[in-house]
């Protein structure tokens, strides 16, 4: 068995000649390994701020997401599209509605590590655009998915 040893960057790697060749994953590892002078990590400054303590662990009531009513007699065809759209944007709410009541209890926590790095103001722009566009009522998107269709 012959070694070989490579140097990449004041970095020295040895490396076995045995007949398979090396993977590039073997040698990345071989060549960060060999580093002795390498500098500590520098902790991120988000990581020494002083959060506001985790919220109590409440019991999540979570409302069940809508039901799709099963009828058993024919449908036409638009009117099942219709009924079909109509729940599933329902469901799509339910589900934005349970996001947003989840990210309520973290609001403190967030909004530390935010106004610490100055993306408070950048945060909650974005924020207000997202509210705006969640409260646009699910008749309009039941109307406009309708009107794509036919």
């Amino acid at each position: 068995k012959v070694t070989r040893m490579i140097t990449v960057t004041d970095r020295q790697l040895h490396v076995s000649d045995d007949g398979d060749p090396a993977s590039a994953y073997t040698l990345s590892r071989k060549w960060v390994q060999n580093d002795p002078e390498l500098e500590m990590q520098t902790v991120p400054e988000a990581a020494t701020i002083a959060l506001p303590p985790l919220p109590r662990s409440e019991p999540v009531v979570e409302e069940p997401a809508p039901i799709c009513e099963e009828r058993s007699e024919k449908y036409e065809a638009e009117k099942a599209l219709h009924d079909l759209k109509e729940h599933w944007v329902a469901v799509r709410h339910h589900h934005q509605a349970m996001t947003r009541k989840k990210a309520l209890r973290h609001r403190a926590r967030l909004a530390a590590l935010l106004e610490k790095n100055g993306m408070l103001q950048q945060h909650q722009h974005q924020s207000l655009k997202q509210q705006q566009q969640l409260q646009q009522p699910a008749e309009a998107d039941v109307a406009a998915g309708l009107a794509a269709v036919m």
